[in-house]
């Protein structure tokens, strides 16, 4: 009978337990958040952000690179010759 009584017990202070720390938790263990405001608070000569600026040069100059290629690459199948085929 005592266990009967036990388990509900249990199982509705695991309840409100988890309601009431529930947020808090969720909130100490946002660390998509604290990692961003860690790398927003750096200064600009460290490594970490240095690496990620130099990233997003690197994207934005291949975005340009990219225009670029497709521009030679059209230019290249204007002047493609068809092989002759001999038999």
């Amino acid at each position: 009978m005592k266990k009967l009584l036990l388990i509900p017990l249990i199982a509705a202070v695991a309840i409100v337990t988890v309601r009431l720390l529930g947020p808090r938790l969720l909130e100490h263990l946002d660390i998509e958040s604290r990692m961003t405001r860690m790398f927003n608070d750096m200064p600009d000569y460290c490594p970490p952000k240095r690496m990620m600026n130099n990233i997003e040069a690197v994207r934005e100059q291949g975005e340009l690179l990219g225009e670029q290629n497709s521009r030679i690459l059209e230019k290249l199948k204007e002047f493609r010759v068809q092989p002759s085929v001999e038999q």
